[in-house]
C-alpha cells in the first residue's frame, strides 16, 4: 500500500510494509502508552517503536530528519490482533 503523505525529507511515497497498517494517532498511542516500548532511530525517515526484546510494534513518519509536518502512524497487524 502506498500513502500520499508529505514527508519532505524523503520525496518517495510512503511504502507501508505488508505486516503493518496505517492507524490514527489515538489508536497508535492507546496501544503504545501502557506498554514498555522503546524508540529506534536507525533510519532518518521514520521512527521504529519496539519492545525491549526488539519486537517491532509500529512506526511513525517522518523520522528524526524531519521532526515537523504531518505524522503517519503504523502498527503491526500482530499488535492490532489481526494475525
Amino acid at each position: 500500500m502506498t500513502a500520499k503523505t508529505d514527508h519532505s525529507c524523503d520525496p518517495r511515497p510512503l511504502q507501508v510494509p505488508a505486516d503493518m497498517v496505517i492507524v490514527s494517532r489515538d489508536e497508535f498511542f492507546a496501544y503504545v502508552n501502557p506498554r514498555d516500548i522503546v524508540l529506534s532511530n536507525h533510519d532518518p525517515n521514520h521512527t521504529t517503536w519496539e519492545t525491549r526484546s526488539r519486537v517491532v510494534v509500529g512506526r511513525t513518519y517522518p523520522g528524526w530528519k524531519n521532526p515537523g509536518g504531518e505524522r503517519t502512524y503504523l502498527l503491526t497487524k500482530r499488535a492490532r490482533g489481526e494475525e
